[in-house]
């Protein structure tokens, strides 16, 4: 029996001496990503006439026409505008404020005849409406990452007052209204 423990301790030291010669050198290889911050917004603008959207640069309802019938200017062309934004962020919350300058004319302003539709579009046919204002309410309108579908954007839709439909608050543009060139800006802000 002492033999056979001998034997056997033997062979065991044997294999231990044996893989630790064969094992040659370890090493180890650190492996790292760093992944930045991104928070940027893309927006683009189109103009739609009825169901054709085209591209545009501005939100520019252009010379306005007087409706006789209606008493009350509108486009020539009864369109509207989409500003779509894209919100390219990986913080785990964000928040999008919309904020404005007076669409005016020295004193007098549009700021209650323009409708402001924010949508969570969820793709190019489906869209949730988050909330229908008047420009002048849209101002410091804040939309959170919650509201946003996974894969959807924002949409921005912006049209004259019509009379029938539109935000409240929002009135039309009377044939009164003083005549010029009015003008103002939209400011979308990105928050982490």
């Amino acid at each position: 029996m002492k033999k056979m423990l001998t034997l056997v301790t033997t062979i065991v030291i044997a294999i231990l001496i044996a893989s630790v010669s064969f094992a040659g050198d370890v090493k180890t290889v650190n492996v790292s990503a760093t992944i930045p911050t991104q928070n940027t917004l893309s927006v683009a603008i189109s103009k739609v006439i009825g169901t054709t959207f085209t591209t545009a640069s501005a939100v520019n309802f252009g010379n306005l026409v007087l409706d006789t019938t209606n008493n009350l200017f509108k486009t020539s062309d009864n369109s509207y505008y989409v500003v779509d934004v894209g919100i390219n962020s990986n913080a785990s919350s964000w928040t999008v404020t919309h904020t404005i300058s007076a669409i005016a004319n020295g004193a007098v302003n549009l700021n209650n005849n323009v409708n402001v539709v924010f949508t969570n579009q969820q793709n190019s046919t489906t869209g949730v409406q988050l909330a229908k204002l008047s420009y002048a309410s849209s101002a410091g309108k804040v939309i959170n990452k919650t509201d946003i579908t996974t894969g959807g954007w924002l949409r921005l839709t912006y049209g004259l007052a019509t009379g029938s439909g539109d935000a409240t608050g929002v009135v039309i543009i009377p044939a009164t209204q003083a005549a010029g060139t009015y003008a103002g800006v939209v400011t979308l802000t990105l928050a982490p």
